[in-house]
C-alpha cells in the first residue's frame, strides 16, 4: 500500500482498462494503517483520484482513533469479525456495530460486517440496517474462476 511504485501500476491498469477502477476496491488494514497515518492519506488520495475505492479492513481491533476517520477519504469500514460474533447475545456488540453504522453514515462510508457465520448474526445486522456483510454464512472463498461461472449463470437465470 505505501509501496512508491503502487500508484505508477494502477496507473497503467487504467490505461489499459479505463473502467476497471470502478470495480477494484484496494485494501488496508487498520493497524498498517495506523503505522504511517499521514503516508497513508496521501496514498488514499492518489488512488481515489485514479478512481479506485479504498477500504479499512480489520477495523475496531483497537489501533486507529475515531478522530483519524475523519483525516482518511475510505470510502467502506470493514468492522472486524470480533464485533459480530456475539452479536445476537444482546450484548455490547450490537451498540458499538450501531455506533460505527452511524458515524460511518455521517462520513459518507460504507460499512461490511465481517465473519457473519450464523443466521442469527445476519438477522441482527439487518435488524440495524447493515447493508453489507462478509463471511462463512453467505459463502465460502471463492475463486475469480468460481465466481464467473456464478456470475454467467445468474445472468442467465434472469
Amino acid at each position: 500500500f505505501f509501496s512508491q511504485g503502487l500508484k505508477a501500476e494502477l496507473s497503467e491498469i487504467i490505461e489499459s482498462n479505463p473502467s476497471l477502477a470502478d470495480h477494484i476496491t484496494l485494501e488496508i488494514t487498520e493497524r498498517d494503517m495506523m503505522t504511517n497515518l499521514d503516508r497513508c492519506r496521501e496514498s488514499i488520495e492518489q488512488i481515489k483520484m485514479l478512481g479506485f475505492k479504498v477500504s479499512i479492513d480489520d477495523f475496531g481491533t483497537g489501533y486507529s482513533s475515531l478522530s483519524s476517520l475523519k483525516h482518511l477519504p475510505a470510502d467502506t469500514l470493514k468492522l472486524d469479525r470480533s464485533f459480530i460474533i456475539d452479536i445476537d447475545d444482546g450484548n455490547t456488540d450490537m451498540a458499538i456495530v450501531r455506533s460505527v453504522l452511524s458515524i460511518a453514515d455521517e462520513l459518507g462510508m460504507d460499512v461490511v460486517a465481517e465473519g457473519v457465520e450464523t443466521h442469527a448474526q445476519l438477522e441482527c445486522l439487518k435488524a440495524i440496517e447493515c447493508g453489507h456483510a462478509q463471511g462463512y454464512y453467505l459463502s465460502y472463498p471463492i475463486s475469480k474462476l468460481e465466481w464467473e461461472r456464478r456470475l454467467l449463470g445468474l445472468q442467465q437465470a434472469s
